[in-house]
């Protein structure tokens, strides 16, 4: 079941979305790290400019109960780019995007014959890009999570990763991502 978040005051455009699992109140915890039962990760649907839903995704992971709330974290940011001027962030400079990718499929199992590249509206100079990428739709029956494969200063390439709990394939049907990217490190 999902939650639908709005925005009192929509954004002018979709936003970048970024979200994640902010608490553990159904994970098997041992004193030995291991794989950690249930795996969910955030599923995002019907994202617009004046809000979306999201609810906990098992994808086809086996294990574990899912019987508590969990938390999950978001941050929704206008899109553009521009320079950072505080003194801090030593003139980094910035992308926000959504992104609709291709349309063609974007999966691990994919990545050999289709690596999906989110190209940055405006490029950074040299490639010590620092980026941060998320789902942003929940496309298909499987689910799944971002993997960032390469970033430089024109952009970078993702895939959907899929488990294999059930079955190997990790193919994936194409996802809309945000995308926030700096062209250096930098202290804030």
């Amino acid at each position: 079941m999902g939650t639908w978040h709005t925005r009192p005051e929509a954004y002018t455009a979709v936003p970048a979305l970024f979200t994640g699992v902010q608490s553990m109140n159904n994970q098997e915890l041992g004193d030995v790290p291991s794989l950690r039962m249930p795996w969910i990760v955030p599923a995002v649907t019907g994202l617009t400019a004046t809000g979306f839903s999201v609810a906990l995704d098992r994808c086809e992971a086996e294990g574990g109960i899912v019987s508590e709330a969990e938390d999950i974290g978001f941050i929704a940011i206008t899109g553009g780019h521009g320079v950072c001027r505080k003194t801090s962030c030593f003139n980094a400079k910035f992308i926000v995007q959504h992104a609709m990718t291709s349309g063609h499929d974007m999966g691990w199992d994919d990545k050999d014959t289709n690596l999906e590249v989110v190209h940055f509206p405006e490029h950074f100079e040299d490639n010590n890009v620092i980026a941060v990428a998320s789902k942003s739709t929940r496309n298909g029956d499987n689910g799944g999570w971002l993997r960032i494969l390469d970033v430089n200063g024109h952009g970078v390439t993702i895939v959907v990763d899929e488990d294999v709990s059930l079955d190997g394939e990790r193919a994936h049907e194409s996802e809309d991502v945000g995308v926030i990217a700096f062209s250096e490190p930098f202290a804030f």
